[in-house]
């Protein structure tokens, strides 16, 4: 009896589909930059793409004081190399004053195809 039980269970259970997820553009990227930073003048720091697409990307504006940087940080969702997960694909924020961190925070994040708003 519990070997039908799991035969006729097994039948019924179907695999999950994978459905691929989008991942966002360099341009798509650099618009939400261009918005998030009020006009302020960007410059492209770094970037990082794979075979899938966009990995990384960071842009940088003179923040209001001598010394001060703000750093738009896009990271697409991913497995590490340490087995840790990115959950979800985010754009950051990040303020540095003569160099030292200051502070920052998560302004989006890519949740089912759309940019959330935080």
């Amino acid at each position: 009896m519990p070997e039908r039980f799991l035969e006729t269970a097994s039948s019924m259970v179907e695999a999950p589909e994978s459905k691929k997820e989008r991942i966002p553009t360099r341009e798509e990227v650099r618009a939400l930059f261009r918005e998030f930073a009020k006009g302020k003048s960007l410059e492209e720091v770094r970037l990082r793409e794979d075979a899938k697409g966009l990995l990384l990307l960071e842009a940088e504006a003179a923040g209001p004081g001598s010394g001060e940087k703000t750093i738009f940080c896009f990271a697409r969702k991913q497995e590490l190399n340490n087995g840790n997960a990115a959950l979800v694909s985010t754009i950051d924020v990040m303020y540095e004053e003569d160099g030292i961190p200051a502070g920052g925070k998560v302004l989006a994040d890519f949740v089912d195809g759309v940019w959330v708003r935080k």
